[in-house]
């Protein structure tokens, strides 16, 4: 399935969470000392906002006489200000009808905030990406601790939250809606806990398409259940993942007059198409005219990327289901015929990141985050003042 569009390891000790009930003997946690350790993930986040609004802040600088929120409304993000501003229209324009590619969950939770007295779509929206990108960074934490433990979790989320492509985390784009909702589905699986995994991978495939990967991890989960522990009750969470998708698809059925309404703006207005040789195009795009394309190189660097990651993920002892949902959500990008592995599509393949944090330590960590932040504030600023690159 296409994605959206743009305008334009070494064994590891595991360390999991006790699901039994305290013994006699036990020391009862109070609700602070549970919640006392996400301050890390969360302040890690805010250091890297605190770069991304400075760059941010810098474009508008350089841009005189436009406006202060413009620099939140580039690229995708002006698709999703129209969601937020008037909805799904049953007939819109010709030059808006490329709305219909942007999936709800983001933009139709925002437009129910928007409808607050005192509160403004633009508003809305920075509010929900803001909260989602935060819960996103606990999430993805808590995932990282669990399966791993507390320092690489620390060193994992860093890694993410000065990712290049991070800076699509505040603006008005769905990426925090999705990773926030897929990271804790994953973890959700991972403890057996069925009903919340399908709830959430529901909730995940009605933010964005390359949100299906949640269809495949929920279906290798309970698959590996019922092979291993005749659980046919992880059932439950395959069965509910495709819901938040079908429903999209449902609206615009009954919304346009045509079940195909998504593929159909796909193709025609935004000139998408999936298939498994785009990648090689790329590639010799880039070997006959090396960094010429300015583009074109972020997504080879892209593609780069994810084949280390995947690679590293194959080789760790990390659950299969890591490796399951980063291999879909890389293979949709990378099968992408206009955008390909652009850098704000590594991200939502964020289980990399936890084998990257797993063989950088020390020295090696901080060089690599160093150059990370460094490429972060370069990259918000190119990309939201010039067309050199696209997010």
């Amino acid at each position: 399935m296409p994605q959206e569009h743009t305008t334009t390891s070494p064994p590891v000790e595991r360390v999991t969470e006790s699901v039994e009930p305290p013994t006699d003997g036990a020391v009862r946690r109070g609700p602070w000392t549970t919640l006392r350790p996400l301050l890390r993930p969360i302040g890690i986040f805010a250091g890297s906002r605190v770069a991304v609004l400075a760059s941010m802040w810098l474009t508008y600088q350089l841009s005189p006489g436009g406006s202060p929120t413009q620099v939140f409304l580039r690229w995708d993000a002006s698709w999703y200000y129209l969601v937020i501003l008037v909805g799904y229209s049953p007939d819109p324009p010709p030059d808006q009808a490329g709305v219909y590619a942007f999936f709800p969950a983001f933009p139709m939770t925002a437009r129910a905030l928007a409808a607050l007295p005192g509160i403004g779509p633009i508003d809305a929206g920075l509010f929900v990406a803001g909260v989602a990108s935060f819960l996103a960074a606990v999430a993805i934490w808590v995932l990282c601790r669990h399966v791993t433990d507390q320092a690489t979790a620390d060193r994992a989320v860093a890694l993410f939250a000065f990712f290049p492509a991070s800076f699509v985390l505040s603006m008005l784009y769905s990426e925090g809606v999705m990773l926030a909702l897929s990271a804790a589905c994953i973890w959700a699986l991972l403890r057996h806990k069925w009903l919340l995994a399908g709830v959430l991978a529901a909730l995940g495939t009605a933010s964005r398409p390359n949100a299906i990967a949640l269809i495949a991890v929920c279906a290798w989960a309970a698959g590996a259940a019922i092979i291993s522990r005749r659980e046919w009750r992880a059932l439950v969470a395959p069965a509910l993942a495709p819901l938040g998708v079908l429903a999209y698809f449902g609206f615009l059925w009954a919304r346009t007059g045509s079940p195909l309404t998504w593929f159909r703006v796909q193709r025609g207005f935004w000139h998408e198409s999936v298939t498994p040789f785009a990648l090689v195009r790329d590639v010799r795009e880039f070997v006959a005219a090396p960094f010429g394309n300015t583009n074109n190189t972020a997504v080879i660097v892209g593609a780069v990327v994810c084949a280390v990651g995947l690679y590293l993920l194959l080789r760790s002892d990390l659950p299969a289901v890591l490796t399951v949902y980063s291999a879909v959500v890389i293979a949709l990008a990378v099968c992408s015929e206009t955008l390909g592995p652009r850098p704000r599509f590594v991200l939502t393949a964020f289980p990399i990141f936890f084998v990257f944090a797993l063989r950088l330590r020390g020295t090696a960590f901080a060089t690599a985050l160093g150059i990370s932040a460094t490429v972060l504030g370069a990259f918000t600023l190119i990309s939201l003042d010039s067309l050199l690159f696209t997010p």
